[in-house]
């Protein structure tokens, strides 16, 4: 692979640190300049002790929100700093840094949670994108910090200096090794993903992950594949709770895929595991919403009155719709579902005399990886149950990296205005899509193991004007058990 050229690795640098709108739902704590503490809203109320992740690198906003779609139960602190590995080394090189930022996390839980003579600060997890790893370098360079830390994450970032030519240092890596080592034996967690891109002057992510497994006596196990965050995956080493992946590609996009996917590596952890959620269910009322850990895609979406009310309703219902034209979605439930049944009452508005003009189509999605694609825009995967008003043709779609595949292998078609109750089972490879009870598409798909479920619409109209959005009633996100859910 070539080297990096140092715009490529700024503007990954730049892409993650750039203001994004928060949409994660919780409580958001300043801590100093650099830092910020995420409650999210999912957190239970009592008074019991909680997993912390102190995160370093990249908008706090998109960390927020890629940490609430994991619905871990922990605490999450984000530490950025414009700029290169340096700024991170400078941060945390005060061994007090870090029992500086746990002590306002432990404040901050006690204020909402008082429990007198007992820290609410648990397990105590760092993970780094790309230049944070000097961070967590520093942090494992204390002894005493270090017997702290249970688990390590890294998204492309591990570097060192080059010392005799172009060897890594083995200095540089000694706090790493340490804590690998462990979870090799089980006692820790670590997990690393690293892309091919060579920056030249330096050790790579690639020539430090090949001085781990060769130190820790290791091996590669080929794995070829791409993942749906479209990485191209080239091997992988795991033992114990140690797990190494390898991944091909040297451009910007490449580096910056290994920020999500470092979520996704949370999953595999026992950092912040929790007793499923299931069932979570929303009646959308005259009340508003039942459930207030909903995540919108763009728009902010409202429960409003509806005509005609939906069968067993109160004639309210929620209205996902973007105002300004194309796609929007309302996402829940966590990451690492895996084995349940989605569905909602979706009002499906036939107006073919509009075809000419453009058409919306609506509905509802399971396992999505956490980017609320719902269809074939935006780069994420998902599988989709739709419904489209100028034909009313039923569609159920496998939604991976923005590309739509109709599952069916002829078109189905509902040519009439009514309410459908829309529902997706998934229970490992085993899909089935349902309308109104009865089975459209029976099948096996591997492409997509996980992901939350929700509610999404997407309009072609010529005049935005046309769009009424997804109305929809009676969501339900639940178990698959036993016989009864396979009806």
């Amino acid at each position: 692979m070539r080297a990096a050229q140092p715009a490529l690795l700024l503007f990954a640098l730049l892409s993650l640190a750039a203001p994004a709108a928060t949409q994660a739902p919780g409580e958001r704590i300043q801590i100093d300049g650099a830092s910020r503490l995420f409650l999210p809203a999912h957190l239970p109320r009592m008074g019991e002790p909680l997993d912390v992740v102190v995160h370093m690198h990249g908008s706090h906003a998109l960390a927020q929100d890629a940490f609430y779609s994991t619905w871990r139960r922990a605490a999450l602190v984000t530490v950025h700093i414009d700029g290169f590995s340096s700024v991170y080394t400078g941060y945390f090189r005060d061994p007090q840094a870090l029992p500086r930022l746990l002590d306002r996390v432990e404040a901050a839980l006690q204020s909402r949670r008082p429990t007198p003579g007992q820290s609410l600060v648990a397990q105590l997890a760092l993970s780094a994108f790309s230049a944070g790893y000097a961070g967590v370098r520093e942090v494992l360079a204390v002894p005493a910090l270090a017997s702290r830390v249970d688990a390590v994450l890294l998204g492309d970032g591990l570097h060192t200096s080059y010392v005799n030519g172009n060897r890594v240092n083995p200095a540089q890596m000694t706090g790493f090794v340490a804590l690998a080592r462990d979870a090799v034996a089980g006692s820790k967690d670590f997990r690393f993903s690293h892309s091919a891109i060579v920056p030249g002057t330096y050790a790579s992510t690639t020539e430090c992950a090949d001085y781990l497994i060769a130190t820790l006596g290791l091996a590669r196990t080929p794995w070829p594949g791409v993942n749906p965050l479209g990485m191209v995956q080239a091997w992988r080493t795991e033992r114990g709770t140690c797990a190494v992946h390898g991944f091909d590609g040297d451009q910007a996009s490449d580096h910056v895929r290994h920020f999500r996917y470092l979520w996704w590596m949370l999953l595999d952890t026992r950092v912040g595991r929790a007793p499923s959620p299931l069932p979570l269910i929303d009646r959308f009322t005259a009340k508003g919403r039942d459930l207030a850990v909903w995540q919108t895609k763009f728009a902010p979406h409202a429960v409003r009155p509806v005509a005609p009310a939906a069968p067993g309703g109160d004639g309210y219902a929620l209205v996902v719709q973007d105002p300004n034209g194309g796609y929007d979605t309302e996402r829940i439930g966590p990451l690492d579902a895996t084995d349940y049944a989605v569905e909602a009452q979706i009002y499906c508005d036939y107006r073919p005399e509009l075809s000419a003009n453009g058409f919306e189509r609506v509905g509802i999605f399971a396992r999505d990886d956490g980017n609320g694609t719902f269809d074939d825009t935006g780069g994420g995967s998902c599988y989709a149950l739709t419904w489209d008003s100028g034909d009313g043709r039923v569609r159920c779609s496998r939604v991976l990296r923005g590309a739509a595949t109709d599952l069916l292998s002829s078109p189905v078609l509902r040519p009439t205005t009514a309410w459908r109750r829309l529902r997706i089972e998934a229970r490992g490879t085993a899909l089935r899509f349902l309308v109104d009870g009865q089975t459209v598409l029976q099948t096996i798909d591997a492409t997509l193991p996980r992901g939350q479920a929700g509610i999404g619409h997407h309009e072609w109209f010529t005049d935005n004007r046309l769009a009424r959005g997804t109305r929809a009633e009676a969501f339900a996100l639940t178990t698959l058990a036993g016989d009864d859910d396979k009806r």
